[in-house]
């Protein structure tokens, strides 16, 4: 339904917004935010980032994508796409890094807390839509993605605020 509704034009630009939050982009982000807050010797903060990355993966790659075994949608305008469908990995992964990123900078500058958290869900709506678009995901992959990258960032925040 949603690619019958937007115009096809928008196809690149649901491309782009999909591939920037695939694997080794995602994974260069979490790298780069790794390096960034070790040489800021921000340790707890470096220690929630990686593991709650990897547990994240884990989770929706090992644990929950063979467990429900969901196809992905059929013809796809998007190539190399591999495995199940259900739930997104990068809604869930990309939800928790946006999230955490803006965890961190308003901890730092509490005036920006509705802005970086703004621009996280404007970015998490975009590629969710572009994800169901490029017929990557089903909306209910998506929606699913969110909610446990949600969970995973409520226990890494509160595992942040526990001194």
């Amino acid at each position: 339904m949603i690619r019958n509704t937007l115009p096809s034009e928008l196809v690149p630009l649901a491309k782009l917004s999909y591939f920037s939050g695939n694997a080794p982009v995602a994974g260069t982000f979490v790298f780069l935010s790794l390096v960034i807050l070790g040489k800021q010797r921000r340790w707890r903060e470096m220690k929630v980032m990686a593991f709650s990355t990897l547990f994240i993966l884990i989770l929706i790659d090992r644990v929950f994508k063979p467990f429900f075994d969901v196809a992905r949608p059929d013809n796809p305008l998007v190539l190399h796409l591999s495995g199940h469908s259900f739930p997104s990995g990068h809604a869930a992964g990309n939800l928790l890094l946006y999230f955490l990123w803006s965890y961190f900078l308003s901890k730092n500058q509490p005036a920006l807390r509705g802005l970086t958290y703004g621009i996280a869900i404007a970015l998490m709506g975009l590629m969710g839509i572009s994800s169901v678009y490029v017929g990557a995901h089903w909306v209910s992959d998506v929606l699913a993605g969110y909610c446990v990258g949600y969970a995973v960032y409520l226990l890494a925040a509160a595992s942040l605020e526990r001194r």
